[in-house]
């Protein structure tokens, strides 16, 4: 795994992230922010050999709704943005709840060719 890849887990908050190694078996349950609830890591014993499965037990308390909503202002975009955000995570900037990206955009247009 490349060392991409290993930063983006430890932001999640693993403590496993940088020692990953072929053929190890891990599993991480985290929330976004970097809680981690549970994690393990089982070591393959050698290049050939895959590590011992993991078995992973976590509780994920649940948060009031009103924790979970971005206190975005009443308009149609921002509507339509948490609708979309409800239904659909792992779009970064479009779900911010501090600086969302805006979902319209203008444009100047295209002139006529000749």
């Amino acid at each position: 795994m490349k060392g991409g890849g290993r930063d983006a887990l430890r932001r999640l908050g693993s403590s496993h992230a940088r020692e990953l190694g072929w053929r190890d078996m891990w599993a991480l349950v985290s929330a976004k922010g970097g809680r981690v609830f549970a994690e393990h890591l089982s070591r393959s014993p050698d290049f050939n050999t895959w590590g011992v499965p993991v078995m992973l037990r976590a509780e994920v308390p649940l948060v009031p709704l009103e924790e979970s909503e971005c206190g975005w202002p009443d308009t149609d975009e921002h509507r339509r943005r948490g609708e979309f955000c409800g239904h659909i995570e792992g779009y970064g900037s479009v779900c911010s709840c501090s600086d969302p990206a805006p979902l319209t955009f203008t444009t100047e247009p295209v002139s006529d060719l000749p």
